[in-house]
């Protein structure tokens, strides 16, 4: 396994040494510290098969958690093991951890321990209570519920203007208890909506086609509202263009669904604010501002319980810190929730969205 390390100064030496002797590591890049960025160039630079990180990492701009959590959203095939120093550390950390799934934690530099947590990686926090002298005093976890559906309808309160303010408190998400079958791809329709008006629902659906047509090599059609500023934007005729469609590097727009001509792999629908019932997937754009949260909860209420839609929320534009406090709670009520980008030009996606794309399709299609 491909590894980057990172720790803090003391700690890059001893566990260089124990990588050394590990007969599953090959470590290809270290740090001695965390940044917003460090995650994106970690998977730009090394595409990385894990991080093995140490509790003593130095944190310029973002804490040791959220780095983690980034990770974990963003780049899910990564495998993080988490080294802890001693058990205070480990009191101080366990928790956290386990709440954005990160439960491979290795006490010290030992070697067997990082080839065992590679071997053998756990999905769950531990039943046996870890600690350095058994007979000391134990270490206790508190339960925590994780972002997996149930067979029974849960609930969950939303606040989202932080801990001291419950303006919210009253408004309430019931937990979606939807299953579904995934499926070849192959004219596979794709809602992209929002449940308010310019939510950038045309951005992220062409943003979705030119990632499918680039990086999927499928076969991709837009049915989106055929604007005379886009008509001039190409310069061609908007009369044209209604009539027979317009092809951009291969992927094709047309102004209305009965107006498609042939097969695609997938069929993105720009559908602004209204629900498509026929879509088999659905990615929900939404708003990350304090006082667009009763809305969010009044539409997942309202439209996508009782049509019992697997839906995926996306929000966008958002900061990474508000994406976090907003997304601990979703996953609590068993919602699929991303983090969208701005891309420098929208026929050539960002890189992170690329990964969240990614992330949502091979939980439908069979690849």
């Amino acid at each position: 396994m491909n590894l980057v390390i990172i720790a803090g100064k003391r700690s890059v030496r001893p566990l260089e040494t124990a990588l050394k002797k590990s007969e599953q590591t090959v470590t290809v890049g270290k740090y001695t510290a965390v940044k917003p960025n460090t995650a994106a160039e970690i998977f730009e630079k090394y595409r990385p098969h894990g991080i093995l990180i140490s509790d003593d990492a130095a944190s310029k701009g973002v804490s040791l958690i959220d780095f983690l959590s980034i990770v974990k959203m963003r780049y899910g095939y990564m495998r993080v093991i988490f080294v802890c120093n001693n058990t205070d550390s480990f009191n101080k950390y366990a928790s956290a951890l386990y709440s954005i799934g990160v439960y491979d934690i290795v006490m010290g530099y030992d070697p067997a321990a990082i080839d065992n947590a590679i071997l053998f990686p756990k999905t769950d926090k531990p039943d046996i209570l870890m600690s350095e002298k058994p007979c000391d005093t134990e270490i206790h976890y508190p339960n925590r519920q994780f972002c997996e559906y149930s067979n029974s309808f849960g609930s969950m309160n939303l606040n989202y203007k932080g801990a001291c303010d419950s303006s919210y408190s009253g408004q309430t998400v019931r937990r979606l208890d939807e299953s579904y079958e995934r499926i070849q791809r192959g004219n596979v329709i794709i809602s992209v909506f929002g449940y308010y008006s310019r939510c950038g629902c045309t951005y992220t659906a062409f943003d979705l086609a030119f990632y499918l047509r680039k990086y999927e090599n499928a076969k991709v059609c837009v049915i989106t509202s055929v604007t005379e500023e886009l008509c001039n934007y190409f310069t061609v005729d908007i009369n044209a263009v209604n009539q027979n469609g317009l092809n951009i590097d291969d992927v094709v727009i047309y102004s209305d669904f009965n107006k498609i001509s042939g097969t695609f792999d997938y069929i993105i629908c720009d559908d602004s604010t209204k629900y498509n019932n026929n879509a088999y997937i659905h990615i929900l754009l939404c708003s990350a501002a304090d006082w667009d949260m009763p809305i969010l909860t009044n539409y997942i209420n309202d439209v996508i319980l009782p049509n019992k839609v697997d839906v995926n929320l996306c929000f966008f534009p958002v900061t990474t810190n508000k994406f976090i406090s907003i997304n601990k709670q979703l996953i609590k009520s068993g919602f699929k929730a991303y983090m969208l980008e701005p891309s420098d030009n929208w026929m050539a996606t960002n890189a992170n969205n690329n990964n969240v794309y990614s992330n949502i399709l091979k939980a439908y299609i069979i690849s």
